[in-house]
């Protein structure tokens, strides 16, 4: 079955679904959207073949976490267009740790054990937290009903939750570089030779000067470096899958940021080269971005790859002599370029710059900077208490 969608956010993309009756038993695939008529023929064309060879699909008697972790990459994560993929890994962690045994079918209908699970994620989590969660499975379900797998999707009333948890993040230090090692990391981004093959460490040298997000960072135009009076117009933006320049959806704060001398040149260097090969490749589409990458292929994407990214900052931290035990946080999880960020913030805030001006170049909120950052604005806050004794 091949049909148009009208409304939602697949309107204007053909939906494909085979329908078979197998040992009396009516089976049906997931649902597959498609960009094209033709497209979706093909798709129809292949779920027929996987029919013929004995085609399977997760149904009733599978687990929840396996059959949320299906639902995931099939339904949620090709609609992504930014990177929030956490929720969904750290929901699947969440179920796999407290529903280890249960069954889609163990749940149809039955809103008592939907009700205690999340009385449980209540005592872990804040409301926010908890309601994203249960917005989640929520949706998960409600496919699962469209599908056939279940009869009734089993949610309670959201304000029946028992909500006693507490936001961890509040306890929790935001994975930073230390000062030392940052210094040893930006000494070896200086070093690399400033072409546009390693536009990659230019990009992180950005984001730890900056304290720019990925995304802004990747997708910079030319237009906004302003070498001569050092400084960078960032713009809130990211491409997107479809290589479309959008604003991104976190908050809609664009802001001026003071560069280093040392940043201006470089910069100034690379900009020359690079629209030199943009104009000897003839290049039609989104040439203004810095960190367009000038592949042979059209349907390639104008930016790297978030592993891409990931997979440099990884190899400058080897090189420079970060020690390899300061690449993971606390919790053993690996240092992110998300990381830069946060360390720009912490090098500011422990240079005593005031958080006013730290929230107006960073794109964060007073709020946010007194919540993430609170164990350093306390140490700072002891430092002012001995200059006060002091003083006299």
């Amino acid at each position: 079955m091949i049909k148009k969608v009208a409304t939602g956010k697949f309107a204007g993309k053909y939906m494909v679904r085979v329908h078979r009756r197998i040992n009396g038993t009516l089976t049906a695939s997931a649902r597959i959207y498609a960009n094209t008529l033709a497209e979706a023929r093909k798709v129809e064309d292949d779920l027929n073949h996987d029919f013929d060879r004995g085609y399977t699909k997760f149904d009733a008697s599978s687990l929840i976490s396996e059959y949320f972790w299906k639902w995931f990459q099939d339904m949620i994560e090709p609609t992504l267009e930014v990177n929030s993929k956490q929720d969904y890994f750290n929901l699947r962690r969440r179920l796999e740790k407290e529903l280890p045994e249960t069954k889609m079918i163990d749940w149809d209908g039955q809103k008592q054990l939907a009700q205690r699970f999340f009385n449980i994620l209540g005592k872990i989590y804040t409301t926010g937290t908890n309601s994203k969660y249960r917005s989640m499975l929520q949706r998960m379900f409600s496919d699962a009903e469209y599908n056939g797998v279940i009869r009734k999707t089993p949610f309670p009333y959201e304000n029946r939750i028992k909500i006693t948890g507490t936001d961890s993040r509040l306890k929790k230090a935001v994975p930073a570089l230390s000062r030392n090692d940052a210094n040893l990391l930006r000494n070896y981004l200086y070093s690399v030779p400033n072409e546009p093959k390693y536009q990659e460490y230019l990009a992180l040298l950005i984001m730890l000067e900056t304290g720019a997000r990925v995304n802004e960072a990747k997708s910079l135009e030319f237009r906004y470096i302003d070498v001569e009076r050092k400084q960078i117009h960032i713009q809130n933006n990211y491409v997107n899958k479809t290589d479309e320049l959008k604003r991104y959806p976190k908050n809609g704060m664009d802001r001026y940021v003071p560069i280093s001398t040392e940043l201006a040149e470089r910069l100034t260097v690379f900009m020359r080269i690079k629209k030199m090969d943009i104009n000897n490749s003839h290049i039609s589409r989104a040439t203004n971005l810095i960190f367009r990458k000038l592949g042979d292929k059209q349907s390639s994407r104008i930016l790297s790859t978030p592993q891409m990214t990931q997979k440099a900052l990884f190899l400058a931290l080897k090189k420079s002599g970060v020690p390899e035990c300061n690449w993971t946080t606390r919790d053993g999880q690996k240092i992110t370029p998300k990381a830069l960020r946060a360390t720009h913030d912490t090098i500011l805030i422990a240079a005593g710059v005031p958080i006013e001006y730290i929230a107006q170049i960073s794109g964060h909120t007073i709020e946010i900077i007194n919540k993430y950052y609170r164990a350093l604005l306390d140490e700072q806050a002891q430092k002012g208490q001995e200059m006060v004794r002091n003083l006299w």
